[in-house]
């Protein structure tokens, strides 16, 4: 499809963006970071989570497999007026070397990050096509996409206070590598009863890089926690900074348009059907100018706020509560309960609430001995034991070498 098709119908297609959220493991090994031993760690994951659609379904998405009559039906039955959809990517690799009272940091890594929101009918006219819905009035209100993808490179200091307070904090320097965000704050789309006249009254505004210019942006990371008898709270904010832009392409879109004198059966064929593949055509066509811009845009920062509580040799607990400033992010609360079956090895039952999706299940393991660290929160058992649940999965890996 060129450039640009269909205004923001077809930009704000949620099967366009596999692309990712880097999300670390909140429940970072205390002792990594308290301690006086340098160490090298890498940390990467992905996920896919969703309000409404279920895994079956975006597994179909993110491998591209055929999706049956019966697989839309289902997923149509779960969706509400407003559903999302996040996905992500990412990964970073970190180094700490310590000094007899302070530690120094650096760490350099990829983030990616997409989430969607989409109404009901948005969903029908895209699996469907506009067809079934002759002479019925639709809604894509509120239809919204924003994807990110940037590279971070932080350095920064960490220190223990009275054995009881630790404080961090890091300076970065980020780069964008692509940056999109739209939304459709009014899009009432009729077929009529013969299909020979669609209309669609359109009201949206993007903002989409090019690759050729790069952003480039700073911002801070800082990092606090005080400990207690059985364990320790801490606050973490992420990515407190901004990408100065520029030469964004910028759409501003308020028109109504109208097509008549042929059968239309799906909107998203009307490239072929009435634009043919001129893009510059296809502008006029829907009366889209394209103006260049410089934007300042934050970054999707995220705080957090946990604890760890060891309630005894053998079991310790976590918890976390997050925000991140994306749209359509909901709070999101994660709880685990450490098994220790060794002195270097446990699992445990993760649990998180909201984020993206409504609710995800998993399996936490870490292997912790000697000088080797592996952590990996396994986000695949609803996947793969729930198919028709709301969509949640992903693999959150930790693994350190001290040296």
């Amino acid at each position: 499809m060129k450039y640009l098709i269909l205004a923001s119908i077809v930009s704000f297609s949620f099967l366009s963006y596999g692309q990712y959220n880097f999300k670390e493991n909140y429940f970072q090994d205390n002792k990594q970071f308290t301690n006086s031993t340098n160490y090298v760690e890498f940390l990467g994951n992905y996920f896919v989570n969703s309000s409404s659609i279920n895994n079956q379904l975006t597994n179909s998405i993110v491998l591209s497999k055929f999706i049956g009559e019966s697989l839309k039906d289902a997923n149509l039955k779960k969706l509400a007026n407003k559903n999302t959809i996040g996905l992500g990517l990412g990964g970073t690799l970190h180094y700490k070397k310590a000094y007899k009272n302070f530690n120094l940091t650096s760490s350099v890594g990829t983030h990616i990050i997409s989430n969607n929101t989409f109404s009901k009918d948005f969903y029908s006219i895209l699996f469907y096509g506009n067809e079934p819905y002759k002479g019925k009035s639709l809604s894509f209100k509120n239809t919204a996409l924003f994807a990110q993808a940037y590279n971070k490179l932080s350095l920064g200091a960490e220190k223990m206070i009275k054995d009881k307070y630790f404080i961090g904090a890091t300076a970065n320097i980020y780069q964008s590598l692509f940056y999109y965000n739209g939304k459709i704050s009014k899009g009432d789309f009729k077929t009529s009863s013969t299909g020979e006249e669609l209309t669609l009254d359109l009201k949206s505004k993007q903002y989409v890089s090019d690759p050729k210019n790069k952003g480039l942006g700073a911002g801070i990371d800082l990092y606090f926690m005080t400990k207690f008898k059985k364990g320790n709270v801490y606050m973490h904010l992420e990515d407190l900074g901004f990408v100065q832009h520029k030469n964004l392409g910028f759409y501003d879109i308020d028109s109504n348009f109208v097509f008549k004198g042929f059968e239309i059966k799906n909107i998203f064929e009307l490239e072929n059907q009435v634009i043919g593949s001129d893009s510059q055509k296809t502008h006029e066509i829907f009366g889209i100018e394209k103006k260049t811009v410089n934007k300042l845009q934050w970054l999707p920062t995220r705080i957090t706020f946990g604890f760890h509580e060891q309630l005894n040799k053998n079991i310790l607990l976590e918890g976390a509560i997050n925000y991140r400033w994306i749209p359509g992010y909901i709070p999101q609360v994660i709880l685990r309960s450490n098994f220790f079956i060794s002195s270097y090895f446990s699992i445990a039952p993760v649990l998180n609430l909201g984020g993206f999706g409504k609710s995800d299940i998993g399996l936490n393991v870490s292997f912790h001995h000697k000088k080797l660290l592996i952590n990996c929160d396994f986000m695949e058992l609803e996947h793969i034991l729930a198919k028709n649940k709301t969509a949640g999965r992903g693999i959150f890996l930790r693994t350190g070498v001290l040296l």
